[in-house]
């Protein structure tokens, strides 16, 4: 805070400052009344001049309006003293020891002014002439302008209510889907298992139906053919005589692969599943005992260019007949000698002194090393 200049006491708000001497002065030092202060205008104390300054223009008169100087600001300089003091002998002896000169930051009254005070004088000059005019003109400016902003914001302060009214909404519909997600997990699980369990007694009842079939494969078509004579040829051929009562179906099949050359297989329903076993065993032993000559169209009584074989199995569902095929493909990459089916169950084995596996699915066959 600048201080009087006269007195140097700490100013306050009612001060005026000379643009000569470049001193600011409270209103007893500057002998100013403060009524008469209050009516002063803005030039007038800009372009205000203390007393001392006024003193100094003059050429003659009287000083008695002269402010009173602090002691620091009146010291006569050492050219002052020589010039208006006359020194006795022994001043004149010893030499007249004077305090030093100011340095340039302390620079007073009479010489220039810092930055920062300058800085500070002007910035309440600023505030102290602000007056109610100018900040009714400024607010006049900009209150279009702040009108349109909280316009804007109380739009925006909608618009956020609004998505926040939303969000929550989702969240409490994501809650509930989810709850319906497990409940349909659990469901579909449940469905997964049930139809698993009607899958295997559906596997069941295929297989107690099929118990007594026997399926005669790559045996050739003939437009008269009479397939219970071929069948009852073919029990006597491997010493397994059927009569006409033991032989209770017999028909031929479509092709499950249309473009295939192989002609339709037969499928034969023997009078019960020991029927149809020992006519199986039968022929397993019959091939076993002619390797050179196994069963063909010519031990059938069937007249051919070139005798073809005739091959006898089980009457296979189509999950085990694509199970057992997939088995012939995974024995004969890692080797297995022997591949058969019994029962409606496909079976391994890798050589002859090893143990058979049984192939439950494809996906225990994948497995398999």
């Amino acid at each position: 805070m600048p201080v009087c200049s006269g007195c140097t006491v700490e100013l306050g708000e009612k001060k005026l400052f000379c643009k000569q001497c470049k001193g600011f002065y409270d209103l007893s030092c500057a002998n100013v009344l403060e009524k008469d202060y209050n009516k002063f205008t803005l030039d007038e104390k800009t372009c205000w001049i203390c007393a001392f300054c006024k003193s100094k223009n003059r050429k003659g008169g009287d000083n008695s309006n002269t402010p009173v100087r602090s002691s620091s600001a009146l010291k006569p300089t050492e050219e002052d003293r020589a010039a208006h003091v006359t020194l006795r002998s022994r001043d004149r002896q010893r030499g007249l020891s004077g305090p030093p000169p100011p340095a340039d930051h302390d620079v007073g009254h009479t010489g220039c002014v810092r930055i920062e005070e300058l800085k500070d004088l002007i910035a309440k000059e600023i505030k102290e002439n602000l007056n109610s005019s100018m900040i009714g003109i400024i607010s006049t400016k900009l209150e279009p302008q702040l009108k349109n902003i909280r316009e804007e914001l109380a739009d925006y302060s909608q618009a956020m209510k609004f998505f926040n009214e939303k969000f929550e909404e989702m969240v409490i519909r994501q809650g509930e889907y989810i709850d319906k997600v497990k409940t349909l997990e659990k469901d579909n699980q449940f469905l997964r298992d049930h139809v698993e369990k009607l899958n295997q007694r559906l596997k069941q009842i295929e297989d107690n139906a099929r118990s007594a079939n026997v399926e005669i494969q790559c045996l050739p078509e003939n437009r008269s053919e009479n397939l219970v004579s071929t069948v009852q040829q073919l029990g006597n051929v491997v010493k397994c005589p059927l009569n006409s009562s033991d032989i209770l179906y017999c028909s031929r099949v479509a092709k499950m692969n249309t473009d295939s050359n192989r002609p339709r297989n037969v499928i034969v329903k023997l009078s019960s599943p020991m029927q149809r076993d020992t006519l199986l065993a039968a022929c397993i032993k019959f091939n076993k005992s002619n390797q050179n000559d196994k069963l063909n169209t010519s031990h059938l009584g069937i007249a051919v260019d070139k005798k073809a074989p005739v091959y006898i199995c089980e009457h296979l569902s189509p999950e085990t007949k694509s199970l057992h095929a997939a088995a012939r493909l995974k024995a004969r990459e890692l080797n297995y000698k022997f591949v058969w089916v019994r029962k409606n169950r496909v079976f391994m084995r890798k050589t002859e002194a090893s143990d058979y596996v049984l192939i439950r699915n494809i996906e225990f066959l994948s497995k398999l090393t």
